[in-house]
């Protein structure tokens, strides 16, 4: 892995682990009612936030970040 496919992976894990975290935790509660249902909460957030990060850094190896070249 290179530098730049670190950092955007890391960035992507730890935005959608939180997201998902946060939004299957209340999604949870909600439906089943009150309780300890934070480690189904964080098992399937690690699960959508490993696959989104991995997205991210392959979309971060391609060239999607060159600035356009000007012809004069």
């Amino acid at each position: 892995m290179n530098f730049k496919k670190i950092i955007v992976w890391l960035l992507a894990f730890v935005a959608a682990f939180s997201v998902t975290f946060y939004a299957l935790n209340y999604l949870i509660d909600l439906l089943l009612g009150s309780g300890s249902f934070m480690i189904v909460a964080s098992i399937f957030s690690l699960i959508i936030s490993l696959s989104i990060a991995e997205e991210a850094a392959r979309w971060a190896l391609t060239h999607h970040w060159h600035w356009p070249h000007r012809k004069w």
